[in-house]
């Protein structure tokens, strides 16, 4: 099909925004933006896709390329607007010097992350991320705006070679549940400073409370959604939100509030389709929804009938709050940006097996 691809005119921005507000959903139209370069596919004298680029100092003295949004009509998928743009996309990131492009996926945008990977782009782990920028790595997360959103992750092509150079993409699936585990008993712990202060540090043992809720809650659901995995025979390894992290560090610190940041198990390839998979992928979540609520309901239950010390009850206390919390954010958020948790890929699969732990959510969150 015949598409032109050009700058966006003067007098275009409205059309372009029109555009990217049927493509985006509310939220994401809020934090939509052109950036310093907006493209166009243009078919048949009407835009129907278009992307829109940023640069941004790397450490170094460097120059890095953004792909801030890329977006296009229903109607044109299908037609190569999106490759086309991405190619434009590298074109003027080279005009501009940029040493390295980057974009931002989410983990559930399949067809986002194969545009990508098909385009030269590789999808950077955290811990690569450090070894490659070390102490500027916020430097480049600010400059993309990489740091308070859930499941997205960072995908990278460096100028020069084309792929993933200095990027190694070593970490295992062991070392990402680690790190989610590190990371969220300290969320747990600024949960503890903000709601009582340093009244819960007083007791070295209650030092413990945090570490164990943690490791049962996210040890469980982990382990649950492999045993899932394994059973439908879909290889996948483990990944954290790292920026995820950041957003729920804020919302605890300034807000007071409670948001875990358990990460999830992905097919291991990125060039997978949703739609395909979500035969496997669906049941894979539910195990993940039903072991947490399978945690916070037997909790709920031993406190209730069983006579406990003070200590074990202060222990179950924890792991009550916590556990409501994740299943609230694992069973109830089906929409972005929270589309990252199990609710989605099971609401997806099946109304009636999303219907059944939503219930059972809202009637732990009633019980008190």
């Amino acid at each position: 099909m015949d598409l032109t691809i050009r700058p966006m005119a003067p007098g275009e921005e409205p059309a372009v925004k029109a555009l990217a507000r049927r493509c985006f959903n509310p939220i994401g139209w809020l934090f939509f933006s052109l950036g310093k370069q907006t493209f166009v596919a243009e078919h048949d004298g009407a835009i129907v896709a278009g992307v829109c680029l940023g640069t941004l100092r790397l450490p170094g003295g460097r120059v890095g390329g953004h792909v801030k949004w890329i977006f296009s009509a229903p109607e044109a998928r299908g037609m190569g607007a999106a490759q086309a743009l991405v190619d434009r996309a590298g074109e003027w990131f080279t005009e501009q010097g940029c040493t390295t492009w980057f974009a931002q996926v989410e983990g559930y945008n399949v067809s986002s992350s194969k545009l990508f990977a098909t385009r030269g782009y590789v999808r950077v782990p955290f811990a690569d991320q450090v070894r490659r920028w070390g102490v500027g790595l916020p430097l480049v997360w600010f400059g993309i705006g990489h740091g308070m959103d859930l499941g997205h992750y960072l995908w990278v092509r460096d100028a020069s070679t084309g792929n993933e150079s200095a990027a190694t993409r070593s970490s295992s699936s062991a070392a990402a549940w680690v790190g989610v585990l590190a990371a969220n008993t300290l969320i747990g712990y600024l949960v503890y400073l903000r709601w009582a202060g340093l009244a819960p540090f007083a007791d070295l043992h209650r030092l413990w409370y945090v570490p164990v809720t943690m490791l049962v809650l996210i040890g469980v659901r982990s382990l649950s959604m492999y045993a899932a995995a394994a059973a439908v025979r879909l290889p996948v390894e483990y990944r954290g939100w790292d920026t995820g992290v950041v957003l729920s560090l804020v919302i605890t610190a300034v807000f007071g509030g409670i948001l875990p940041v358990p990460g999830s198990w992905y097919p291991r390839s990125d060039d997978y389709s949703y739609r395909r998979e979500l035969s496997r992928l669906g049941p894979i979540a539910f195990a993940g929804v039903v072991s947490v609520l399978i945690v916070g309901w037997t909790i709920w239950a031993v406190q209730s009938y069983v006579g406990l010390s003070p200590r074990v009850d202060e222990l179950l206390t924890t792991g009550l709050l916590f556990a409501r919390y994740l299943a609230i954010f694992d069973a109830l958020t089906v929409f972005f940006p929270l589309a990252s948790y199990n609710g989605r890929r099971v609401l997806d699969w099946s109304l009636p097996a999303w219907l059944l732990p939503a219930a059972a959510t809202v009637a732990l969150l009633v019980v008190g």
